[in-house]
């Protein structure tokens, strides 16, 4: 994922390395010092981030400029940048972006405070009526309980109020100094702004200090979003799906020498490109719009497959591999089938048939390029593995039996038999398993001489995995 880290003083920069950890490993991370570039990059390229890490006070930054800004709230260039940070907090949010996903990394707060504040809306939550009011309170938590996180969750789970209460009064009381490190005390910039937040009701945004366990407590955030958790499966899934769709469709746009096949000549590549990206316009979701989105997407992936599926049938290429799912996918969106079926589509259905978009039009293999380097992003969604010759037919061998796709005296039986299941002359049809079929049409593709051979490509390997979860 691309993370944007906002940081104006020279000595936190250079404790990147430590701070940011193992994530600076698998992840793209962006950095300003200058509030005017990170104002500009979260106005225009948004698009582009993930997560998003912010200082509050950015007094280091040009004060070039600034006077449009600090104006509109009769405050001196100083002052404004004194609290610079949550002016770009507030952007963040014009522009759309989840306050999930940012955190500010400070040391103008008081950790104690925090915690009372975080309290005290918890308790409130406690009483609400509106769930979300609950979800959230909790979310914001865990977010500054840090290594706390297993304590409060088994505090959670008694379910008892007194015993929750008790924990939080605790924990509550456990907050850091609000002295820097020359004794002096800190500027409670973040505590201000919580009161506001507040008197707004509004629930205010997440902070780590960095003047306690910084390192450890920014790099807990991080991963509570950069890998799977129980707790963020479907957001991971989608932002992972997002980020690698969006840097691939970058890539393919920036680089004239890649270019349509001879089978999709009457498509036009930037207005196909910049409609797909618009598919991908939302930072998040709510948890009962995965599904419509995914097929909404593959929805606009299959529109340059709409011919004769049929016609492929007898096509002995590798490009049928691609080309015929793609098709059959097409056919059984525009009739209903997947909806009908209430067959949902998931974020790596949709992975694949990026791929598989790719490969036939663009003759491309690609997980994720990124800006700064090589990332395969798309992968996070997959096992990746080989697949030999002997797992090829053992798959066959279970869907032939379990399954009755085959007669194998024909190459093209299965393949035929699968058509003739997805259809509504079928009077089964809305009990068939349309991702079953989508990965087998692949697998049933592939051409004889193909089986014979060791499939160790990592897109061999996806499309065999996810066919196994429906067998």
């Amino acid at each position: 994922m691309r993370i944007l880290w906002i940081e104006d003083y020279d000595v936190i920069v250079q404790r990147k390395p430590s701070l940011f950890g193992e994530v600076l490993q698998n992840h793209q991370l962006t950095h300003f010092s200058d509030f005017i570039r990170a104002y500009r990059s979260i106005s225009d390229e948004l698009r582009q981030y993930d997560l998003i890490v912010l200082d509050i006070n950015l007094e280091h930054s040009s004060d070039a400029n600034m006077i449009e800004f600090a104006s509109q709230f009769n405050l001196s260039n100083q002052a404004f940048l004194e609290e610079a940070g949550f002016h770009l907090y507030l952007r963040l949010l014009e522009q759309g972006f989840p306050k999930n996903r940012v955190v500010f990394l400070t040391g103008n707060m008081d950790v104690s405070n925090i915690r009372v504040e975080l309290v005290k809306q918890f308790k409130a939550a406690f009483e609400s009526p509106h769930e979300k009011d609950y979800e959230q309170a909790i979310e914001d938590i865990m977010q500054l309980a840090g290594e706390d996180r297993g304590a409060f969750e088994l505090a959670l789970e008694t379910g008892q109020k007194q015993t929750v209460f008790a924990w939080l009064a605790q924990w509550s009381q456990e907050g850091g100094s609000a002295l820097d490190g020359d004794g002096e005390k800190v500027k409670n910039t973040y505590n201000d702004f919580t009161k506001l937040f507040n008197d707004a009701r509004q629930f205010p945004p997440v902070a780590i200090d960095k003047k306690q366990d910084c390192a450890l407590n920014l790099q807990n955030w991080l991963r509570s979003h950069c890998e799977r958790n129980p707790d963020n499966e479907a957001d991971f899934d989608y932002l992972t799906l997002r980020r690698g769709i969006l840097d691939v469709v970058a890539e393919i746009q920036k680089d004239s020498r890649i270019h349509l096949t001879q089978d999709f000549q009457e498509w036009d590549k930037i207005t196909f490109l910049d409609g797909l990206a618009w598919q991908l316009r939302d930072f998040a979701l709510p948890k009962t719009q995965y599904g419509a989105v995914y097929l909404a997407l593959c929805d606009y992936l299959t529109k340059p497959f709409d011919f004769h599926g049929r016609n492929l049938l007898n096509e002995e290429t590798t490009a049928r591999h691609f080309k015929l799912p793609l098709s059959n996918l097409r056919n059984w969106i525009a009739h209903g089938l997947i909806m009908g079926s209430h067959t949902e589509l998931t974020a790596q259905a949709a992975g694949v048939s990026f791929l598989f978009a790719m490969e036939s039009l663009f003759d491309l293999e690609k997980y994720s390029i990124g800006c700064y380097g090589t990332y395969d992003e798309l992968k996070r969604l997959y096992l990746d593995k080989s697949v030999s010759k002997q797992q090829l037919i053992d798959q066959i061998k279970v869907l032939s039996r379990n399954h009755k796709y085959y007669g194998l005296r024909r190459q093209k039986a299965p393949l035929e038999f699968i058509h003739r299941l997805t259809q509504k002359e079928n009077a089964n049809w809305q009990d068939e398993n349309y991702l079953r079929h989508f990965y087998a049409t692949s697998l049933f593709s592939l051409k004889p001489t193909e089986k014979d051979e060791l499939l160790q490509t990592p897109f061999d390997g996806i499309v065999f995995h996810q066919l196994q979860k429906y067998l």
